[in-house]
């Protein structure tokens, strides 16, 4: 019934006119909403998963340094390391002995 009121609404040109500017702006917010969901879940996973790269390559660098303390005759871990180094052992600006010597 109230699709048939408003069919006999819609008679005139300028009333049909209105009523498909509703109907497509509302068709136009449904899919934005939708598009907004759809980007922001994407969003999400993609940060979830850097989340875990980035991990995976801190605990991958953590091993790779303990391996070479090993191999070096040093302390297994930072902490007994001590020091204010990094753990890597590298300080910008500074050479190592043995580039003062291939140098001189």
């Amino acid at each position: 019934m109230q699709r048939e009121a408003r069919l006999r609404d819609l008679r005139t040109p300028q009333a049909r006119h209105n009523a498909k500017g509703e109907e497509v702006r509302g068709l136009a917010s449904k899919l934005s909403r939708e598009t907004d969901s759809d980007i922001e879940s994407s969003y999400r996973e993609t940060i979830k998963t850097l989340k875990a790269e980035r991990d995976q390559l801190a605990r991958e660098i953590a091993d790779l340094e303990a391996s070479r303390r090993r191999k070096a005759g040093g302390p297994p871990d930072e902490r007994s390391a001590g020091g204010g180094r990094s753990s890597s052992g590298f300080e910008p600006g500074r050479r190592g002995p043995e580039d003062r010597s291939r140098r001189a």
